[in-house]
């Protein structure tokens, strides 16, 4: 590495990302590198596992052509942290209600709002009504998930702004990672890890950057749907929700434990 260095043969960055797995020193342009790193460092990347005493927030990026993409997090107190990922090219709204339906099954998920964009809005070619209208996304989302509450992230004016909320928040999340015993949710993880790694700016000068939309590929699903957990978080839905959740909870157990208390009580 030291001759490396001498001859200039490689960036500081690009020795970093190469042979020492640092992030801090990943591909030019990464969006969210150095609030990764700052994460990293604080250990805010591990076991953050779901918590069955907390309700699941579920954030969409829709796709048409593209992969639809879902983010699951959680919120205890003024700490939201991410503990799972999902996503799927060419299925229907039907398809990503099974597949909640199974981690619901199988991780005792309980869900709270869903958070999709503001382009719900729009007419799908896929779903029509009784008389053969089509439906609007938002409409699709309310025949299938029922009585659970479903609200539309604000449209941004430019996504740049909307990326400085995110790097503005970044410092409040925790990031599961995933346990050994659930190698196919560790799986799905990663990929969601690897997308924030690769969500850049194309390559340009750097005095360019403020004006361009970062690189449309295939880290972007992923990264649009954190986008919206981070932004619903930020207006205090989970929150508001979770407040609901607490007076559910004083209702069906009497006996409550305290530090569950504590936990909601925070919040309100």
């Amino acid at each position: 590495l030291n001759r490396i260095r001498a001859e200039g043969q490689m960036s500081e960055q690009q020795i970093q990302q190469e042979f020492e797995c640092a992030f801090d020193g990943c591909i030019d342009g990464i969006i969210y590198e150095h609030q990764v790193g700052e994460a990293k460092r604080q250990n805010r990347f591990g076991e953050y596992p779901h918590d069955p005493k907390c309700l699941v927030y579920v954030a969409f990026d829709i796709g048409a052509g593209d992969r639809t993409a879902v983010t699951f997090f959680q919120q205890r107190g003024d700490r939201p942290w991410i503990i799972d990922f999902y996503c799927a090219k060419g299925m229907g709204i039907n398809h990503f209600k099974m597949v909640m339906d199974d981690y619901s099954a199988q991780y005792g998920y309980k869900y709270g709002c869903i958070f999709i964009p503001h382009d719900s809005q729009k007419r799908s070619v896929d779903n029509y009504d009784e008389y053969g209208f089509a439906l609007k996304t938002e409409d699709t989302f309310r025949k299938e998930f029922g009585c659970l509450d479903i609200r539309m992230v604000p449209r941004c004016h430019d996504i740049n702004e909307d990326i400085e909320v995110v790097r503005s928040r970044f410092s409040k999340w925790y990031f599961n990672t995933g346990t050994p015993n659930e190698p196919a949710q560790k799986e799905r993880l990663e990929y969601f890890y690897e997308a924030m790694y690769n969500y850049r700016y194309p390559d340009v000068d750097e005095q360019v950057k403020v004006a361009m939309k970062p690189l449309h590929n295939w880290a972007s699903d992923p990264m649009d749907s954190f986008r919206y957990a981070v932004k619903a978080q930020a207006f205090g839905w989970a929150s508001k929700e979770a407040r609901l959740w607490l007076a559910e909870l004083d209702k069906e157990e009497e006996s409550c434990n305290d530090d569950v208390i504590d936990t909601y009580a925070t919040l309100i």
